[in-house]
């Protein structure tokens, strides 16, 4: 069967050379997707759910941040709603819950985001949500205040949530009654490689000694610089990095770009073993 030939003043790639270019290019700079979509409708429906693999929902007072959008609590509902409940659980990578909006609209939220592989919970208590966290089996990186997670009762490490967790971001804000228990639960994280602090070096410290092989990575993150670090203290894992960004936009262009915290840590981590920069903990800047 012959084919139209196309008209050379209105040339028209094949569809798939097409979609693959549009999606490319969306890959390449999530915050310019909302311009794309604006191309033709077609295009809209390819690029639009690569647009929700990162989602925020903030109380910050820009709508956008880095090109990003950020979702309000009481936007997002909406969201939801109109959506396909598979729409969020196959295209939702990353998850930023700052602002949560009523117990309802969480719990969508969280059981429609069953698949995320990356999760930032600063909301005031988490836990009622456990079972949906319980749920998430793809989740690698989670940053948490943790005992909020266990309010009233010892931290479970054994608990679903933490069964694929390869990296663990700590927040502060723990007591010191629960520290004892604390370093020997996190054996039990299964995959656990990479751990950060946000308060006290010494726990760091006492985590390098309680830690397990399979722990490639201790960080100790301060707003500050921090000129006295034990120079006894002779484990290659343990990396101090002093932050300037705001948590919202380093999380942003983690989940974009890969720069964040953790692959500096292991850069400085891999110098370290080949003998380029001291062994004894040091400080170093993370400029973005």
């Amino acid at each position: 069967m012959l084919r139209p030939i196309a008209n050379p003043e209105n040339p028209r790639l094949p569809p798939e050379l097409e979609r693959a270019i549009f999606e490319t290019s969306a890959l390449s700079h999530l915050p310019g997707i909302p311009t794309l979509m604006r191309v033709a409708w077609r295009v809209k429906e390819w690029v639009e759910p690569l647009m929700y693999r990162v989602v925020m929902v903030s109380g910050a007072s820009p709508r956008k941040m880095l090109g990003f959008p950020i979702f309000r609590e009481y936007i997002l509902p909406l969201v939801v709603e109109n959506k396909p409940s598979e729409f969020f659980q196959d295209n939702v990578k990353h998850l930023f819950l700052e602002s949560a909006p009523d117990q309802a609209a969480t719990e969508a939220l969280l059981t429609a985001c069953s698949h995320i592989i990356s999760l930032v919970l600063l909301m005031r208590d988490p836990s009622p949500y456990m079972s949906m966290l319980a749920s998430m089996e793809c989740l690698q990186r989670l940053s948490v205040q943790v005992e909020a997670l266990f309010p009233g009762r010892d931290i479970d490490f054994i608990h679903p949530l933490f069964r694929n967790v390869t990296h663990l971001e700590i927040f502060h804000h723990f007591q010191s009654s629960q520290m004892a228990e604390f370093y020997p639960g996190l054996a039990l994280v299964p995959n656990l490689t990479h751990v950060a602090f946000h308060s006290g070096f010494h726990r760091v410290e006492a985590l390098s000694t309680e830690a397990d092989s399979h722990v490639k990575c201790l960080v100790y993150l301060t707003a500050v610089e921090l000129s006295n670090t034990p120079a006894a203290l002779n484990d290659p894992r343990i990396v101090c990095i002093q932050l300037q960004s705001p948590i919202r936009a380093r999380w942003l262009r983690g989940v974009d770009k890969g720069e964040d915290f953790w692959a500096l840590a292991d850069s400085f981590i891999a110098a370290k073993r080949v003998g380029k920069v001291p062994r004894k903990p040091l400080c170093i800047l993370a400029t973005s």
